[in-house]
């Protein structure tokens, strides 16, 4: 079964922790929601069975070291969470 879901609820992917705001109804999918993240308000549309809602277990603690993959010239770079910049960008 689904899990049932609100505009307002603080939710995060099934694999993820960073917190978002479902937002509206996703447009492609009865199933789908709009969501927001909290940290960077960038959006994303995701289905309802692969979210969860959010829970203190799943927010990152500063002694948690998450290691994020990116992009740069077509090669695939890491690196962790080393700050926040004065446009409230991850600083990787």
């Amino acid at each position: 079964m689904t899990q049932q879901f609100n505009v307002g609820d603080i939710v995060t992917k099934k694999h993820g922790k960073k917190p978002a705001e479902i937002v509206s109804k996703g447009w492609y999918s009865s199933e789908s929601w709009q969501c927001r993240y909290l940290h960077s308000k960038q959006s994303f549309t995701e289905y309802a069975s692969d979210l969860k809602l959010y829970t203190e277990e799943t927010e990152m603690t500063a002694d948690t070291k998450t290691l994020y993959s990116f992009t740069v010239d077509d090669k695939v770079a890491y690196g962790t969470h080393i700050g926040t910049n004065s446009s409230n960008q991850y600083l990787i």
